[in-house]
């Protein structure tokens, strides 16, 4: 992923939506905070919530943040199963052949 991406909040009445998105508004990361519960675009256990299509750059609401403050709200996200990643990772290092399925593939 070579071109720059872009970090966007959109603040709602009890929630808070969170984007990583490319130039043309292409998601690739996005969560989306409710109080104390936080869901992401990364995990099952949560409906599936990465935006299906381009994102309005210029949408009224949609404010630009940077990717501190992005990564900061996705390290919460991404805590709870650090460990188990990093157990994983290192038991299957790249190279490592693998099947599986993919459940859904956007955009």
């Amino acid at each position: 992923m070579n071109e720059p991406l872009l970090y966007l909040k959109q603040e709602l009445d009890d929630l808070i939506i969170y984007f990583e998105v490319n130039e043309q508004g292409t998601a690739y990361r996005q969560m989306v905070v409710k109080g104390n519960e936080i869901q992401s675009s990364n995990l099952k256990k949560f409906e599936f919530i990465l935006s299906d299509q381009d994102l309005p750059l210029d949408k009224q609401g949609l404010s630009r943040i940077n990717k501190e403050e992005f990564e900061d709200v996705w390290s919460v996200v991404t805590s709870n199963g650090q460990e188990q990643w990093l157990t994983l990772k290192n038991q299957l290092p790249i190279g490592t052949k693998v099947e599986g399925y993919i459940e859904v593939f956007c955009p």
